[in-house]
């Protein structure tokens, strides 16, 4: 069974966090790591997002491979590179 790819990421822009931190209190964040470069992509409280799981964004389908230590935030790379 393959894993159902998660909709409805966008990119956190900058200053945008601050803003928002009321309303997205419970929103999970991932870091969409392409190596050289990272982006921090929000998604609604409602999305099961969880080590394994898999989304769309930017053209290229993401898995989730874990979380930074001592952080919620949760990490992500292409699943090719």
């Amino acid at each position: 069974m393959e894993p159902r790819i998660i909709s409805g990421a966008r990119p956190l822009f900058p200053g945008e966090g601050e803003n928002r931190a009321l309303r997205t209190a419970r929103a999970k964040l991932v870091i969409a790591d392409w190596g050289p470069t990272a982006e921090i992509v929000i998604f609604p409280a409602d999305e099961p997002v969880s080590q394994g799981a898999q989304f769309r964004y930017r053209g290229t389908i993401w898995i989730v491979t874990g979380h930074r230590r001592d952080s919620r935030i949760m990490v992500a790379e292409p699943v090719s590179h």
